[in-house]
């Protein structure tokens, strides 16, 4: 399996967890995610902390940068990944 090259000073998890949060905060400002009162900031934040242990525990963590790595350059060569997944990176 190809190796992730991250920057200094992080752990797979900890790059991920960077991120996904990254991320999230994107969807926020673009108004990707929409608040309810059910859903709020913090019912989101909870889900993503539940993923993030369980990718933890599993080991996945790297496995989940290549793929985002290899998703973001096929974006970057606009090779169509998903019409579920129609957002830039």
């Amino acid at each position: 399996m190809k190796s992730f090259e991250l920057p200094n000073g992080f752990t797979y998890d900890d790059y991920l967890r960077k991120s996904v949060y990254e991320r999230f905060e994107y969807f926020i400002e673009c108004e990707i995610i929409e608040f309810s009162k059910e859903k709020t900031k913090k019912f989101y934040e909870k889900r993503i902390e539940s993923e993030l242990f369980f990718i933890k525990i599993n080991k996945l963590a790297e496995s989940f940068l290549i793929l985002s790595d290899v998703i973001k350059k096929a974006v970057e060569n606009k090779a169509r990944v998903s019409a579920l997944y129609p957002f830039n990176w």
